[in-house]
């Protein structure tokens, strides 16, 4: 077991040694973890919310996900922008050096932090509307099951839109959007666990438990997503410290080797 934490990268405790007084995530909370984690969760907020507010214009089942236009176009650029912020974020904390950061890709390093975080595992589902039904996809990540790069069909037709909207525009659809979506979800949780789900307009939270390990899968509140399904850590991989010691140290976080 791991006895510090790594920056930016959610592991849960195992269950012979979980912290007192629910202290789950004292570690995800402190600034020298991330000090950006309250916008990053802001920005996803925003997007969702401007992404819910087309469901007003555009039923979200299943014979529409392909309905594109250019307000898809902005939110799906939006999203896989903020997908790639969140990447380069993880890769800095740890002290990532590959070449120029302006250079980085998602087939050389992007796809590198699924080590670590293991993006491919996590299935989810949304009380908003069904993934399924409209996407396909409630793995955003499940291509990267794999040792060596494989590309993921939403991210690569955002980077076609992108450089040519004109030949790609249907590339933008509600599909593509949601999905995109949901990868960011995903991105955030797998690096602050349910504290993505803490920012909430009325401050209530319902979190869901699985089994016996007493280790939150989900979050039911204002996001809309529970886990169907969440990486299977070994005991090596998961934490154990107890953070009100070592949070004195004057850096208490180790670095991944990516």
């Amino acid at each position: 077991m791991l006895t510090n934490p790594y920056h930016r990268i959610y592991r849960p405790y195992s269950s012979t040694s979980m912290p007192p007084n629910g202290g789950l995530l004292y570690y995800a909370e402190d600034q020298r973890y991330c000090d950006e984690r309250m916008q990053l969760i802001r920005v996803y907020k925003m997007l969702q919310s401007q992404v819910i507010e087309t469901f007003e214009y555009i039923e979200p089942v299943h014979d529409n996900k392909d309905v594109y236009s250019l307000r898809y176009h902005q939110l799906y650029g939006n999203i896989c922008a903020e997908i790639e912020t969140n990447f380069r974020g993880i890769l800095k904390t740890n002290r990532y050096e590959r070449g120029r950061e302006r250079d980085w890709d998602v087939e050389r390093d992007f796809f590198k932090t699924n080590s670590a975080l293991r993006l491919n595992e996590y299935e989810i589902e949304s009380y908003f509307f069904e993934i399924a039904n409209i996407s396909d996809v409630t793995q955003p990540f499940v291509n990267w099951n794999t040792s060596s790069y494989a590309p993921l069909s939403w991210y690569r037709e955002h980077n076609a839109v992108k450089h040519n909207r004109t030949l790609d525009f249907r590339n933008a659809s509600l599909a593509n959007t949601i999905t995109a979506l949901a990868g960011l979800y995903v991105l955030l949780y797998a690096q602050f666990g349910f504290l993505v789900d803490s920012i909430s307009n009325n401050g209530v939270m319902t979190v869901f438990f699985e089994g016996n390990d007493h280790l939150p899968v989900g979050i039911k509140n204002e996001m809309g997503y529970r886990f169907r399904h969440t990486p299977a850590w070994n005991i090596s991989d998961m934490y154990m410290f107890d953070w009100d010691t070592i949070k004195m140290d004057t850096n208490p976080y180790i670095i991944f080797p990516f």
